[in-house]
Order: structure tokens, then C-alpha cells, then sequence
């Protein structure tokens, strides 16, 4: 895995990619495509986190995303302050 600023995927990469360097290639190219092709429109954005035992999943609508400025590409969605998220 490369640092940022050199060439080479950077990660993080999610365990189901593991420490193969061709699944994390196709993985790093997979998501700059994605993050950098964001047309205009209303999306759905997921979070999952482990707590314990416990898988907590979120579920937001956004209508506003950009990609933030930095290496690996990351996507900045807004929020309003009053705004609120479907737990499951």
C-alpha cells in the first residue's frame, strides 16, 4: 500500500479486500471512479460500525456531496443541524 502523494492504491481498505495488492488496485481504482463521477441528485448514505458484538447500521438522505479535497479521495456530504438518521 502506497502513503499519500506517491503512486500506488492508499488505503484504508475494508477487510473483504485483504492484503492482495491486485483486490487493492481494483479496489483503489473502483472507488476514485465512483467518488469522482458524483453527478448532481438525492443519495442515500450508509454508515456500519461494530460496537462489541453488536453491527449498527445508519441510513441518511443527502442532497448535497462533494469530493473533499485530500489523498485518498473522500466524500464530504452535507447536514442540517436539525436534521436526523434512520438507526437499524
Amino acid at each position: 500500500m502506497a502513503s499519500p502523494g506517491t503512486a500506488g492504491p492508499v488505503g484504508p481498505f475494508p477487510g473483504r479486500v485483504g492484503a492482495d495488492e491486485a483486490a487493492q488496485e481494483e479496489y483503489d481504482k473502483l472507488r476514485r471512479r465512483v467518488l469522482w463521477s458524483l453527478p448532481y441528485g438525492l443519495y442515500v448514505l450508509g454508515s456500519r460500525a461494530q460496537i462489541g458484538m453488536e453491527d449498527r447500521r445508519n441510513g441518511m438522505t443527502v442532497n448535497w456531496a462533494t469530493v473533499a479535497p485530500r489523498y485518498p479521495a473522500l466524500m464530504a456530504p452535507s447536514r442540517l443541524p436539525f436534521g436526523a438518521t434512520l438507526a437499524a
